[in-house]
């Protein structure tokens, strides 16, 4: 089995994995940024019921992947540090027992299957190839097979051979995110998102904004406009619908098709915290905490 020692936060966070470049594949490069810097804690998905069957299946669906592609393999049951760069390191699932390809075994459920092409091409997500790549690059071959059973019933087979060139392009690209894991500077914004975290407090100073923020801005007041109109509108619409159904729960047609129902929710508790601080205010101001305050976007 693989050491253990390596699922430790500071092994964790002294190189980048092929899990992180799932991450960065899927726009994620921040969250990257903020685990290696000890900024946030990674998300534990080891009791996960999917990710434990994945566990189970493993080795089953490495078997049955190897006799479709006529190959004998063996556990991969270690982990390598790139020979150049020794912040780029890799756990692996098989490996042919030539070494010249390695087995990475997937069990996603059958929704995930529409993200995938036919079996036996190289049509797979982002981050799974770039999961792939990164295990290719850290050990040196060119072939990886990515075996997926979709929903325990389908078991598809994604041959991926990688390029030096490809390679290479991954390293220049985890290598500036790595720079700027070592000097403390997060890598630029992706998206709304990232910028709450990223900028979590204001300094009270003054932005200046470019001709492209400017257009943003004014573009953001058309959206925000054909928001309320439409919202208006639905407001509007909902009350004719509301108005003809009365007291009754279902709206229907003349021929019986339900067009909308309006139902009474069951009744809920919900602790009553003005009374309980009128009631009791030195019990009350005991559970108080004070929360960080976040910073709130106005368009003017």
């Amino acid at each position: 089995m693989n050491d253990q020692n390596d699922f430790l936060p500071e092994v964790r966070n002294a190189a980048l994995w092929s899990g992180d470049s799932r991450k960065i594949a899927n726009g994620r490069s921040l969250d990257v940024f903020l685990e290696k810097t000890g900024q946030q804690i990674p998300e534990d998905i080891s009791d996960k019921e999917n990710v434990q069957w994945g566990h189970h299946l493993q080795p089953v669906i490495g078997q049955v992947a190897a006799d479709k592609l006529g190959i004998q393999i063996k556990d991969a049951d270690y982990s390598l540090t790139h020979p150049q760069h020794d912040w780029m390191r890799s756990h692996f699932d098989y490996i042919s027992v030539d070494g010249r390809l390695l087995l990475e075994c997937k069990n996603y459920n059958a929704g995930y299957r529409g993200k995938f092409g036919e079996t036996f091409t190289q049509d797979i997500p982002a981050a799974d190839w770039a999961q792939c790549l990164h295990e290719a690059t850290v050990h040196r071959v060119e072939n990886v097979t990515l075996a997926v059973l979709f929903g325990g019933q389908e078991l598809c087979l994604f041959p991926l051979t990688f390029t030096d060139e490809q390679k290479a392009a991954l390293i220049e690209q985890l290598s500036a995110l790595w720079a700027r894991i070592k000097t403390q500077e997060p890598p630029e914004p992706q998206n709304l998102d990232d910028a709450k975290r990223l900028f979590a407090r204001d300094t009270g100073g003054k932005a200046i904004a470019s001709m492209d923020v400017h257009n943003a801005a004014l573009r953001l007041k058309q959206v925000k406009a054909q928001i309320k109109s439409l919202e208006q509108a639905e407001e509007d619409l909902q009350g004719i619908l509301c108005v003809a159904m009365g007291e009754a729960s279902e709206l229907i047609t003349p021929g019986g098709e339900r067009l909308a129902t309006w139902k009474a929710s069951a009744d809920s508790k919900r602790f009553d915290t003005k009374r309980f601080q009128a009631e009791m205010p030195k019990i009350y101001e005991q559970y108080l905490s004070t929360m960080p305050g976040s910073r709130r976007f106005l368009l003017k």
